[in-house]
């Protein structure tokens, strides 16, 4: 994270604070936040319905939403340095056409600065969504999901595990161990890919290393990447 900020992403940290440790602020109220440039106050109008959500105005069907959705951008992590980020969604992600979704250590969903009731659609549906997509993004980087564990066995890993997470087998099972595979897990559970860190004892077959196996209905292929 950048050691400076711009007064926009103080306002993200300052509207985190309060939404987090204030209690009376309840879903599909109009929130309030201050643009300095212009010293005016801004309402921001979010309704949600069976059939869709209104933006300012703007209504837009489950569909649509869906379809936004699948353009978030990533921006930032906007929860304050001094709180534990409990969960791998807390950031900031944009929009287009909608504007800042932005998620809390605590869980909490703000679309368009208005704070999601839990259990709605849309709800379930962000987090979902923005939870896949940063999974994907691990199993691409090779990188530790949240969640990650190191597996005691270092003969094997399971073939099941926590949805969309990582876990490593090491050399002697402990975290400190030196790492041998690490393995993804889809979000049903199911062993995804697998990273393997030696050849196998076979350099001629395995020849790239690190390389990857990709898992498919339980079983794992042979071909490697």
């Amino acid at each position: 994270m950048k050691n400076t900020f711009n007064k926009q992403k103080w306002l993200s940290f300052l509207l985190i604070f309060v939404i987090t440790f204030t209690t009376t602020i309840t879903p599909f109220s109009y929130a309030r936040a201050v643009n300095e440039e212009e010293n005016q106050t801004v309402n921001a109008q979010v309704t949600v319905t069976d059939e869709g959500i209104h933006i300012n105005g703007t209504f837009y069907s489950k569909e649509e939403f869906q379809q936004l959705l699948e353009q978030a951008v990533y921006t930032e992590n906007t929860a304050p340095t001094t709180f534990a980020i409990t969960g791998a969604l807390s950031g900031t992600w944009f929009i287009p056409g909608v504007g800042q979704v932005v998620i809390t250590a605590a869980g909490v969903v703000i679309v368009a600065g208005a704070v999601i009731a839990a259990g709605t659609w849309i709800y379930n549906l962000i987090e979902d969504y923005l939870d896949e997509k940063t999974y994907q993004e691990h199993k691409q980087n090779g990188t530790k999901t949240d969640g990650h564990t190191v597996y005691p066995d270092p003969r094997s890993l399971p073939t099941t595990g926590k949805p969309r997470t990582s876990q490593d087998r090491t050399a002697d099972g402990s975290w400190n161990g030196k790492v041998v595979q690490r393995r993804y897990f889809d979000k049903n559970g199911n062993a995804d890919v697998d990273i393997d860190y030696d050849d196998h004892g076979n350099p001629k077959q395995h020849p790239k290393v690190p390389h990857r196996h990709d898992w498919v209905n339980g079983v794992r292929n042979k071909d490697w990447y």
